[in-house]
């Protein structure tokens, strides 16, 4: 097991303990709320996520910064 899963393991048994239980489920899963919220709001990481679900979705990165640079002059 890599350090940021033991290191997230920790922290959800121990909200898990101190919520009778109620909160781990939210607790474990909460890192993909964060993130997703990220790539939206923040203009930094934005571009970033939206090439690399580009490269993954239409094969290419060449392809991928056509299809984001079209949008960009559609608007």
């Amino acid at each position: 097991m890599d350090d940021h899963r033991k290191y997230r393991k920790m922290y959800t048994d121990a909200i898990g303990a101190a919520s009778g239980g109620k909160l781990a489920p939210v607790t474990r899963n909460s890192h993909i709320v964060q993130t997703l919220q990220m790539a939206i709001t923040n203009v930094f990481v934005t571009g970033m996520n939206v090439l690399h679900l580009g490269i993954f979705v239409f094969g290419s990165f060449s392809l991928a910064s056509d299809v984001i640079e079209g949008i960009g002059h559609s608007g």
